[in-house]
């Protein structure tokens, strides 16, 4: 890939050079000499735009590096001064790199909820969906979609609409319907908490997935990004008085969580963000607990309430 890219931008006159790079799991360079397995990947450096690339994913948007390679120690053939260097990719960070969901549901008279969910991305997250979307075999939507509500403990139904991740010429947003019957034990009193339903693949529900040991003895990886997710709920004539869950606010050295819940007339809107923004790739076990610590309350906070005569 490397070569071939790099033999059609010097027929553009553009310059580029090589980059070993290691696209698993390893985080660091031995302080020994290089082994060939602490580099496994090749991408692309061009220095007079001051701009890395990686052609092997194919559909990814031009200067958007897969999200594991982000953040790494990378060894580029020659800077742009003739000379070779060791350097650091770019990280992924709130601003370049987003999820954005926005959800509407209809809680229906007998409790059963049918939603509509339109999502997308920039940056690395929308590499990620893209090249999962891309996996996905046609017909296959239906299926996908039970499966992913299973694991995110609902039950119900629903299907993807997207088009093709291999255009690259508009961004890619997809949309997802859902049905969870009987969600909702009416009439009241009762609760329910707010449903994820089928969002974005790198939404928050899963932001927390490294933080689930008690401690840990070495640096784990942490993805920077900007995770919005707003839902809508309307409510049915037979769901009144309801209580709202308190709004969150945390906030730690690598980013912040917040909440909010707000209502009018039958209509309850629920807004929550978490924001990374951490210097490295990696988290220190030092930091481990306190992140931990807001993964938990984040998860608590998705698991808030609404409380209902």
């Amino acid at each position: 890939h490397v070569t071939l890219y790099e033999a059609l931008l010097a027929a553009k006159g553009i310059r580029s050079s090589p980059v070993l790079v290691n696209a698993s799991a390893t985080y660091w360079l031995p302080k020994a000499p290089i082994t060939p397995g602490v580099f496994n990947h090749v991408i692309s450096y061009l220095p007079d735009f001051k701009l890395f690339v990686d052609s092997t994913p194919g559909i990814a948007l031009f200067g958007i590096l897969p999200i594991e390679e982000c953040g790494k120690s990378a060894l580029v053939a020659d800077d742009g001064s003739g000379k070779p260097a060791l350097v650091t990719l770019p990280l992924t960070d709130s601003k370049n790199d987003t999820a954005s969901v926005l959800t509407k549901l209809t809680i229906d008279s007998d409790g059963s909820i049918t939603g509509e969910s339109t999502i997308s991305h920039s940056g690395g997250f929308d590499l990620v969906n893209r090249m999962i979307f891309n996996s996905f075999p046609k017909g296959m939507e239906a299926q996908i979609a039970g499966r992913i509500l299973t694991f995110t403990g609902q039950t119900g139904t629903g299907t993807y609409v997207y088009g093709s991740p291999k255009d690259l010429t508009a961004p890619f947003v997809y949309k997802a319907m859902f049905s969870l019957p009987n969600y909702v034990t009416l009439p009241g009193p009762g609760a329910f908490s707010v449903p994820t339903g089928l969002g974005s693949l790198s939404g928050i529900f899963g932001a927390f997935d490294t933080a689930k040991d008690p401690s840990h003895d070495f640096a784990a990886p942490i993805i920077g990004g900007r995770r919005r997710e707003v839902t809508i709920i309307s409510f049915p004539k037979n769901l009144s008085g309801p209580v709202l869950p308190k709004a969150a606010k945390l906030n730690a050295p690598f980013g912040h969580y917040e909440s909010s819940y707000t209502i009018d007339g039958s209509v309850l809107t629920v807004t929550r963000t978490l924001t990374f923004d951490w210097p490295a790739a990696t988290l220190k076990p030092e930091n481990y607990e306190e992140f931990r610590a807001m993964g938990i309350a984040v998860a608590r906070d998705l698991k808030a309430q609404v409380l209902f005569q």
